[in-house]
């Protein structure tokens, strides 16, 4: 019997911890709801990007948060992973047509695989789903740059997303959506700023470790006390 609740536990235990969110000690917001059309049909749209600093580099992350008039998704992408050298291409290829005064195009630049989430509900009561984008068989998604009337941006293309774990029923597709290259250069300066966030990383855990001694004191003499 015993057994068997362990392993009820324990399966609880690893959905949960699939189906929430990547978190770091601290987030550096980059763009905050940025309002775009999608390419296809030219829905409304708004993006908002943050820089996530985790207690190790490996464990720094991206946010790409879409708001709809229905839903709210967030792409979770590790920073040193794929998602580097899309962002990095993408200012290659801002060069590059600047140089060379290109007007219009479009290029494929690579695929990345995330953690995609979808958010219902307000505040503190919100309900979090655990998404599939398949790209290639893989949960991942394409990226794609692209000149129009000589602006540069950097587009996540059309995706399919479908539930894994969550309260939300949702089979769907999500159109191409262009992020302005400024706000792409921002991230990029960002996230190449190693010092600095070397600095904000060791704050933040001299932060936590201080908090968590002043918790583990104030259990002690909470202990004595009764």
């Amino acid at each position: 019997m015993k057994k068997i609740i362990f392993l009820v536990f324990m399966s609880l235990y690893l959905v949960s911890c699939t189906t929430l969110p990547l978190t770091g000690i601290y987030g550096h917001n980059i763009a905050n709801n940025v309002e775009v059309n999608t390419l296809e049909s030219g829905f409304d749209i708004s993006y908002s990007i943050d820089f996530n600093i985790g207690k190790d580099a490996k464990n720094d992350y991206i946010s790409f948060t879409l708001y709809n008039t229905v839903h709210k998704y967030r792409l979770d992408f590790y920073a040193n992973k794929e998602i580097k050298k899309i962002i990095a291409d993408v200012i290659a290829l801002n060069e590059y047509v600047g140089q060379h005064g290109k007007k219009y195009g479009s290029e494929k630049i690579g695929t990345s695989l995330l953690y995609c989430y979808s958010f219902s509900g307000i505040g503190g009561n919100e309900e979090i789903t655990r998404l599939d984008a398949n790209a290639d068989g893989k949960n991942a998604v394409e990226f794609s740059f692209l000149v129009k009337d000589k602006n540069t941006y950097l587009v996540l293309n059309k995706f399919h997303i479908k539930r894994i774990y969550g309260e939300q029923t949702l089979d769907d597709d999500v159109e191409s959506i262009p992020f302005y290259y400024s706000d792409i250069k921002k991230l990029y300066d960002f996230m190449n700023n190693a010092e600095y966030i070397d600095k904000v990383r060791s704050e933040k855990k001299a932060e936590l470790n201080a908090e968590q001694k002043v918790n583990v004191n104030t259990s002690a003499v909470d202990m004595i006390n009764r």
